[in-house]
């Protein structure tokens, strides 16, 4: 009986194996169900397609309502020049993987770091493959430990300090003290 059930799993998944990694279906559950935005820009910089994950980062309810937006539209100010480099340099057969932020169409503002590559559009154009995280939560965490090491510097300068002054008069004291010790010996002398 163990081994009719062992085979039986066996079986089915082999089929399952064999059947998945072709079929289109499974690409789009993975690209549907990664935590990661997967999206496709055009040469001219909209969106061509967006998965639910990129959808939710950038706070848009469905597809049709960013569908051909501009992608710089959801980059933060200060880093439009640099996003619209980069994709120009992807468009031109570069990989690349740089940080920016965005600001959701309801106004959140969030750290990105993306991977994106080249790729061949329908019409022979190529555009922008992305695979994008959120990485907020990491940023925040690394501003969070380095305003603490600057804080522990801080400190350690203080103490280091308080720990050089401390020295100096125990060096003072040692100084007087041996003055005082040669002065009552001098006087016992005479």
């Amino acid at each position: 009986m163990a081994d009719e059930v062992t085979q039986g799993l066996k079986r089915r998944a082999t089929t399952l194996v064999n059947a998945t990694p072709d079929s289109s279906a499974f690409l789009r559950a993975i690209i549907e169900t990664t935590p990661e935005c997967i999206k496709v820009v055009t040469t001219d910089g909209r969106l061509a397609q967006m998965n639910s994950a990129g959808l939710q980062m950038i706070e848009a309810s469905s597809w049709n309502g960013v569908d051909g937006l501009y992608a710089s539209d959801l980059i933060a100010p200060e880093h439009r020049d640099l996003w619209q480099e980069h994709h120009d340099r992807i468009c031109r057969g570069e990989a690349l993987t740089w940080r920016f932020d965005i600001i959701g169409l309801r106004g959140t503002r969030r750290n990105m770091e993306t991977h994106a590559v080249p790729i061949e559009l329908s019409d022979g154009s190529v555009g922008q493959l992305a695979i994008t995280r959120d990485i907020s939560a990491h940023t925040q965490a690394e501003e969070s430990l380095q305003r603490a090491n600057e804080a522990l510097e801080r400190k350690v300068l203080e103490r280091t300090r308080e720990l050089e002054e401390a020295i100096e008069r125990l060096q003072q004291s040692e100084r007087s003290f041996e003055l005082l010790v040669t002065s009552v010996t001098d006087y016992a002398i005479f």
